[in-house]
């Protein structure tokens, strides 16, 4: 692969998992939920998942109940960051990561922006 080059992949979207974590963090009352699918601009992921907690406590009970859920439905889990402050934890499915932000941190980092060349994907997982 040359420098600078995009892989393409074959493969669609897992839109039952992109749902199953969407509805992990609505159950945890993970706010602005947003889906942008970047695997034609990326070379290590295919999607990324961004939503927002109100506090450092449910950001942390979202993200070990997100991690428990995809154990119990055996989504590989390559490990989770960020616990320890809680400002923004970041959760490593291999092929999808996934942000748990407090407002602040996710006004600051802009994610959205940052991978704006992305595809937002809805709900659907369309």
């Amino acid at each position: 692969m040359q420098f600078g080059a995009v892989r393409k992949k074959e493969a669609a979207l897992d839109s039952e998992k992109l749902k199953n974590i969407q509805s992990w963090l609505s159950d945890k009352d993970i706010q602005n939920i947003r889906a942008i699918d970047i695997k034609n601009i990326s070379v290590d992921m295919d999607l990324i998942i961004i939503g927002t907690a109100t506090n450092e406590r449910l950001a942390i009970a979202a993200a070990e109940y997100v991690i428990e859920k995809c154990k119990e439905y055996e989504y590989e889990v390559r490990g989770m960051e960020g616990k320890s402050l809680a400002r923004w934890i970041l959760i490593d499915l291999t092929d999808i990561i996934i942000h748990i932000f407090l407002k602040s941190e996710r006004d600051l980092y802009n994610l959205e922006k940052l991978w704006s060349d992305g595809m937002p994907v809805d709900e659907s997982g369309s």
